[in-house]
């Protein structure tokens, strides 16, 4: 019962979110529009049924739907009062990573829609009772506000290196989304670049010896190098490289699997690159001095080293579905209706048969104009594949696919048809993951991240007055 008042909260708060867009002049979409507040009002009154974790998580998707509306005084008044009640209600929780889980998630979904005031936020977040110990959090949610807010206020960079300041002043400084600030700026803004590295330098220097400080700034380093390489500084690398040369301890999740010997070279490795920015020479004498560089043995050895690294450089690859073949669709969606054959040649190459359904929905979407017969044979093809599909999960990846293609389309009933289903395996799923992961945010769970964009989409149609009835249609969904 508790799950299905999730979804149904789940439900409300994207429609509302969606119907607090500007209103276009027609009559369905005054009506859509008018229904915002009232459906905000719903949300709010049944958020003393669930504990401060959840009310947390589920107040600051409130505060987003406001956001996303006018900008009234009292829209505004609101949407402050609601973000500080937040902050109220994690230090409710006990310290440790589910309260440091909770603000994170809650600072990135505000970040979405209001990042100046999730960069304000920022520095609340609860800080790691020691170096490393569940960090990622608050690296995730800096490095998504930081990022987010540079896209809405690209001439505001200077508030967001003040805010990392303030953040290694209160206890560690933010390097892996300091680094995602560099990829995103370090090319088009070396001064905003190079003043953050000397930051970062400041507080890596201040730092206690220890491999995790080398670790983070080396990940940091690197990106510099690809990003923004005239704002390494030669002191600062080699500060840092004789700090990793001299570490006598491996990170804890490398065991004991390589030497001490082997770790620090292939650390070195890693930060050739930089070197080699700053002065090729050095570079060579280096390589003189570690002939293990070389060998073939090393670079084995090495492998998993890297890896360890590159999940330490950004943050926000977690929020990823790894499963996903990212390059394979991203490429089919970039294709014209004459590519069709290599569409075509792209999606038989994906192993995993929900994944190749998905990619033959986006490709009936692309020739539908040019071969209708052979898109809905597509559009066919998927819908066999979704029956015998057993997994829920597969099952939404699948459903979502085919919605946005009866979406783009204009395929109003089938679309209808398919969003149902969507909502009753996103029911199931939540189900299944919260019995798996209890402390988990509902916002998290699976279906969340394919039900957002098309129930969105589908009361923005409404809103626009398209679809009459849409949002009536989704709110009245029986569990």
């Amino acid at each position: 019962m508790r799950i299905s008042a999730v979804f149904a909260l789940f439900l409300l708060l994207t429609v509302a979110a969606s119907s607090q867009s500007p209103m276009p002049p027609d009559l369905a979409a005054a009506q859509d529009t008018s229904s915002a507040d009232s459906l905000l009002l719903r949300v709010r009154g049944t958020l003393t049924l669930f504990p401060p974790a959840e009310r947390a998580t589920l107040l600051i998707h409130l505060a987003g739907a406001q956001t996303g509306g006018g900008n009234s005084g009292a829209e505004h008044s609101n949407q402050e009062q609601w973000v500080e009640d937040i902050f109220q209600l994690t230090r409710q929780m006990r310290p440790g990573v589910e309260r440091m889980d909770d603000e994170a998630t809650a600072l990135i979904a505000l970040s979405r829609t209001d990042s100046a005031l999730a960069l304000d936020l920022l520095p609340r977040i609860e800080l790691p009772s020691s170096p490393g110990n569940a960090y990622e959090f608050r690296e995730r949610a800096a490095s998504q506000v930081f990022r987010k807010f540079i896209d809405d206020h690209p001439r505001d960079i200077d508030k967001v290196t003040a805010t990392a300041r303030q953040m290694g002043e209160l206890g560690i400084y933010p390097f892996r989304a300091a680094a995602a600030v560099i990829r995103q700026i370090g090319k088009h803004d070396p001064e905003h670049a190079a003043e953050m590295a000397a930051d970062a330098a400041d507080f890596y220097r201040r730092a206690p010896r220890m491999q995790f400080f080398n670790f983070e700034y080396a990940g940091l380093m690197a990106d510099l190098a690809k990003s923004a390489p005239h704002s390494i500084s030669r002191d600062d690398l080699q500060f840092l490289v004789a700090n990793v040369m001299n570490a006598h301890m491996l990170p804890e999740d490398l065991g004991n699997s390589v030497s001490v010997r082997t770790f620090n070279e292939a650390f070195l490795a890693g930060l050739l690159p930089a070197v080699h920015v700053v002065d090729p020479r050095w570079e060579a004498r280096l390589k003189e001095e570690h002939p293990a560089l070389e060998s073939r043995k090393f670079r084995k050895n090495a492998k998993l080293i890297e890896a360890s690294w590159a999940g330490a450089t950004d943050p926000e690859e977690e929020l990823t579905d790894r499963t996903t073949p990212h390059s394979a669709l991203d490429e089919i969606r970039h294709l014209s209706p004459e590519d069709v054959h290599q569409a075509l040649r792209i999606r038989d190459e994906i192993h995993d048969p929900a994944w190749r359904a998905v990619a033959g929905a986006d490709i009936a979407v692309l020739i539908n104009r040019t071969d209708p017969e052979f898109a809905h044979k597509l559009l066919a093809d998927a819908e066999r594949q979704l029956k015998h599909t057993r997994d829920p999960q597969n099952k939404l990846r699948i459903s979502a696919a085919l919605g946005r293609a009866y979406l783009q389309l204009g395929r109003r009933d089938a679309f209808a048809t398919i969003i149902s289903r969507m909502f009753r395996l996103a029911d199931e799923t939540f189900s299944l993951f919260s019995r798996e992961s209890p402390k988990c945010s509902w916002a998290a769970l699976p279906g969340a991240r394919e039900l957002i964009p098309l129930t969105r989409e589908a009361a923005g149609c409404a809103r626009q007055g398209r679809w009459p009835g849409m949002t009536e249609k989704i709110l009245n969904f029986k569990f």
